[in-house]
């Protein structure tokens, strides 16, 4: 799996997301669910 920083992607989805229509209060809601999800299948 690549080994990527949010970081660096989080303002490009935040760009794509508002061309879409879509708020960066969305995007953050998005991003901050998966990461708990992903959290909860690592441990």
């Amino acid at each position: 799996m690549y080994s990527v920083g949010i970081a660096s992607v989080y303002p490009r989805y935040v760009v794509k997301a508002e061309k879409k229509g879509q708020s960066k209060t969305e995007v953050q809601d998005i991003m901050s669910s998966g990461a708990s999800r992903l959290s909860a299948v690592n441990r």
